[in-house]
């Protein structure tokens, strides 16, 4: 059995590999193609249009960066921009932790006493 869950694994990350194989070369002849391959038509379209702009305003550079983001939002579902923003991390909440021997109905109990 465990073989088979392996094996079916293998083939999964296979599958996933060859998927994003096409969809970079896909990205070399259409920005944008990646994510219409995806079914995301609207964003597909727009980098496809904004390759197009940027290839002819700025050259390969723009066109490069079009193809980049469109490839990560497609491959992570993340911008390029956000592979190198660094997210603010959520603050996290204080515990009072009781003192050391007590249980904390011991703690709580004597305060609610008062």
């Amino acid at each position: 059995m465990k073989k088979f869950a392996k094996r079916e694994t293998e083939m999964e990350t296979q599958s996933k590999t060859t998927e994003n194989a096409l969809k970079l070369l896909g990205e070399y002849f259409a920005p944008g193609a990646s994510l219409l391959m995806d079914g995301k038509i609207l964003p597909g379209t727009a980098h496809l249009i904004a390759g197009l702009l940027l290839r002819s305003a700025i050259g390969p550079i723009g066109y490069g960066l079009v193809i980049a983001n469109s490839y990560s939002s497609s491959t992570t579902s993340k911008s390029l921009l956000r592979h190198f923003i660094k997210e603010k991390a959520e603050p996290a909440e204080e515990k009072a932790e009781p003192a050391e021997g007590k249980s904390t109905e011991e703690v709580v109990e004597p305060a609610a006493a008062s």
